[in-house]
């Protein structure tokens, strides 16, 4: 009769076997049991913690080793720890090779399939944990578009990649925001929309199913020319059907000046976006997170208002004039004052809602 031992291994008469997880420990600050799941003496890596390691239905993580062909997976209870196809099918045969970078790919919210970070190949998990061959389990969404098309994340509905021209941080310059269906059509791409100044990062993500954003770094903080300082880093969004700039995402002060270098959207920006969810990311003093509200500089006339704080109700107005000031007093919410309402003649803290 098997008994499973607090050590993680199971008692099998004389015979002690070991089991996954490898080893468990008690993290110190919250008392979380944090598991072991690999043990090969070269190094194992999660992805970068803009990309996700685990799957979405959490069966599955996809790892960058130094094993080759340097991608593996593993179930998350630590068992059928394999190789992800080998150094031919991935290096040989299709130019990709795992070990130049830490975002190795992007999972697909049904789990069924994970977009390599460069050329447009996808694996389809199903297949590869069924054991099929590479060339079953590996295809490539487009071969007109595979070329310069970097770190695809697709959208919340699963119907569209969102990539970029470059593969590493583009210090000054912009770059090349691009768009294409999860079946290869309507592909089409971007001059980076509302880049001013400064430079370009990798980071980059979805708001919503309609809406984009990607990280505008080293932003002159005083306008183009303003070579002495740079340290201004801006998530820019966009329409992604369009291109059309439509604000950015800011944490409630004047300047990030670094604190979101690479910024990471909760599930509820990346599946809402407008408002919704929360940002994180790292930077000086450290981790740091706010609301995924974007704006643009003035509110236009006609603009769809909601007061948010005054003596009316809460309801949906319009506005009737421009003139808006940037409130100070709510500078964490980034809420705005206007003069004057259609329907309402009281003054009120608002912000934009709806298209």
């Amino acid at each position: 009769m098997a008994t499973l031992t607090a050590n993680g291994t199971i008692a099998l008469s004389s015979l002690s076997v070991r089991v996954t997880p490898q080893e468990i420990y008690t993290d110190a600050e919250t008392g979380y049991q944090v598991w072991r799941m690999t043990c090969n003496p070269v190094s194992d890596i999660t992805q970068y913690y803009t990309h996700e390691t685990m799957s979405p239905n959490g069966r599955y993580l996809v790892f960058r080793t130094n094993r080759y062909p340097y991608i593996y997976s593993v179930d998350s209870d630590g068992r059928n720890e394999k190789p992800i196809g080998s150094y031919a099918d991935w290096i040989t045969n299709r130019g990709v090779d795992f070990s130049t970078n830490n975002s190795q790919g992007w999972w697909s919210r049904d789990s069924k399939t994970y977009y390599i970070f460069k050329s447009l190949f996808a694996i389809d998990i199903p297949k590869f944990h069924a054991g099929e061959s590479a060339d079953s389990f590996i295809s490539q969404i487009s071969t007109a578009y595979a070329s310069s098309f970097f770190y695809p994340m697709v959208s919340p509905d699963g119907r569209t990649l969102f990539g970029i021209e470059n593969f590493s941080d583009v210090s000054f310059g912009t770059s090349v925001v691009k768009f294409i269906g999860t079946d290869g059509s309507s592909y089409r791409d971007f001059v980076a929309p509302g880049h001013t100044s400064g430079g370009f990062d990798v980071t980059h993500g979805w708001l919503g199913n309609t809406k984009a954003w990607y990280l505008n770094n080293n932003q002159f903080a005083s306008g183009p020319g303003d070579t002495a300082n740079l340290s201004t880093d801006v998530p820019i969004v966009f329409d992604a059907v369009s291109g059309t700039y439509a604000g950015a995402l800011n944490v409630g002060t004047t300047t990030w000046d670094g604190l979101f270098t690479h910024p990471h959207l909760s599930q509820g920006g990346v599946f809402k976006g407008n408002g919704d969810g929360y940002i994180a990311g790292h930077g000086s003093p450290g981790l740091h997170y706010a609301n995924t509200k974007y704006w643009t500089s003035d509110f236009v006339v006609g603009d769809k208002m909601r007061i948010v704080e005054s003596t009316s109700n809460d309801e949906m107005y319009t506005l009737a004039s421009t003139g808006a000031v940037y409130d100070s007093e709510n500078d964490q919410t980034r809420l705005y004052f206007v003069e004057a309402l259609v329907d309402d003649t009281v003054d009120g803290i608002v912000e934009r809602w709806g298209e």
